[in-house]
């Protein structure tokens, strides 16, 4: 308990002695001895902190997240997207070998359907870096949208040279070819990254989508020969071998032209054969043919044709005389 009050005590005192403190910055004095050993001495430089192009990468991903907002308008969402260009470029311009602000800068062109400023953008980073798969695999698919085979084809076989076990770039080079019309090269690059009965499998599905059918079945042929179960090939083969189902439009032309047959031909024939019934036949015939018979229908013109009768005897005042005489009809 003593020792308790005496730490309280030393506490008050430390704290009573903090109160109004104010830190002060006071020179020393420095003698000329050492004044003359600090005269060599240089100040130290610290350098700069310069951001990286990642980091530029980073803020036009996010100006570019902000362009897909759906309630920003569409002027809006171009300055957005202005914005994000000039992060990617400037991220070039800081590292013209960052690979990942080249690819983000054609993307942003691409989603703008401009493949035109995405081709230069790619063909700037192969200048930089042309040991690298991606860009000239990224180049092969923008001429595919552009619909020229021939200069896909080599940048998906530059992308496959250089990456010869990347799985999908083999594949995507290897079904171009068969596109192309090159199926056996198509199977040959094919077979480096899969069995040979899939590589024909993949290859004969081509020749199907082109309607080629003779060299679908002979890829099929050599699919089943690898792998005489490929459960594929033979679901094609078999879909090829039957026979050919009636067009819908065909089927819908014999639809009306056939012979009405059930409700329909009774339908038909209701309103095409003569009056049989005992209602049709009273309707259509003997009520418009017989002669008047109804007491209504006779009474009418009998009224107007049957002779006039004897009207009435009309009384008549004879003014001579105060009697009333009946007049004859003449």
């Amino acid at each position: 308990m003593h020792m308790d009050c005496r730490k309280w005590a030393l506490m008050a005192c430390v704290a009573a002695s903090c109160v109004g403190c104010v830190t002060e910055t006071k020179s020393l004095p420095v003698s000329p001895e050492n004044w003359t050993k600090m005269k060599g001495v240089k100040e130290i430089e610290v350098p700069k902190h310069e951001a990286k192009p990642q980091t530029f990468i980073a803020v036009g991903n996010l100006e570019e997240s902000k362009a897909s907002n759906p309630k920003a308008g569409p002027a809006e969402q171009n300055v957005f997207r202005d914005e994000a260009r000039k992060y990617y470029q400037k991220a070039i311009e800081i590292d013209p070998q960052c690979v990942q602000a080249y690819i983000q800068l054609a993307n942003l062109y691409l989603k703008q359907d401009d493949t035109d400023r995405a081709l230069t953008v790619y063909q700037h980073a192969l200048q930089q870096n042309p040991k690298v798969a991606q860009l000239w695999y990224d180049l092969g698919v923008i001429q595919c949208r552009r619909k020229d085979l021939n200069a896909a084809l080599q940048g998906f076989a530059k992308a496959h040279e250089l990456e010869p076990e990347n799985r999908h770039y083999a594949t995507d080079y290897g079904l171009y070819l068969a596109r192309a019309g090159k199926p056996q090269e198509a199977v040959v690059i094919l077979s480096k990254v899969m069995n040979k009965a899939d590589a024909n499998y993949d290859v004969a599905r081509m020749m199907d989508h082109l309607k080629q059918q003779d060299l679908c079945r002979q890829y099929l042929q050599a699919a089943l020969t690898e792998r005489g179960q490929h459960q594929g090939a033979q679901d094609l083969l078999a879909q090829l071998d039957r026979p050919a189902a009636v067009p819908a439009t065909q089927d819908m032309t014999a639809q009306y032209n056939r012979p009405a047959t059930g409700p329909a031909q009774e339908m038909t024939a209701q309103y095409y054969r003569p009056a049989t019934t005992a209602a049709t036949q009273e309707i259509t015939t003997a009520q418009y043919n017989r002669p008047a018979t109804t007491p209504a229908a006779q009474d009418v013109p009998a009224q107007y044709n049957r002779p006039a009768t004897t009207p009435a005897a009309v009384p008549h005042v004879d003014s001579a005389a105060p009697r009333v005489t009946l007049l004859a009809p003449r």
